[in-house]
């Protein structure tokens, strides 16, 4: 993979865990605040989901620390080995893990009549988002097991 190809993809990375971080730092605290203030009905679930939204970024953050081990084997021509595979592995149970968190918080917020509309429509959005990233992941990585046994084939017959 070309340099600049390389440096456009982890900029990339470290754009999305930045913005992640800035969300997590000073959004949502305040968003958080501001919600319990205008519902004080539900007030006492701000630290508990707002700790669980701020722990549900330990994934998000292992899946781009293994993104970036992808990339450093593309960049070293490794691309076709098993730690790519582990890392594809790892990025997708780790979108899995993300989708199922926010699935059980929604539940929760569900049964005890907390869920806003608003909040329902970008949980959807996050959970089918991290299931499409590892459906994909997944998908790459049986492709690349695949052309694993088949480079492995072709070197046994030469």
């Amino acid at each position: 993979m070309r340099t600049y190809q390389n440096l456009i993809l982890k900029s990339f990375i470290f754009f999305m865990g930045s913005l992640i971080a800035a969300l997590c730092i000073f959004l949502l605290p305040n968003l958080a605040k501001d919600t319990a203030i205008s519902n004080p009905d539900f007030a006492y679930l701000r630290f508990p989901v707002l700790t669980y939204v701020i722990l549900s970024t330990v994934p998000f953050y292992f899946a781009l620390f293994k993104a970036n081990q992808l990339l450093n084997l593309i960049n070293r021509k490794a691309a076709f080995t098993t730690e790519s595979v582990q890392a594809l592995k790892w990025i997708s149970i780790c979108g899995s893990a993300i989708a199922l968190a926010y699935l059980v918080l929604s539940i929760i917020l569900f049964l005890l009549n907390a869920l806003h509309p608003g909040i329902m429509i970008a949980f959807a959005v996050l959970i089918l988002t991290a299931f499409t990233i590892s459906f994909f992941a997944n998908l790459l990585k049986i492709l690349l097991v695949e052309a694993l046994d088949f480079k492995n084939d072709v070197d046994l017959t030469i």
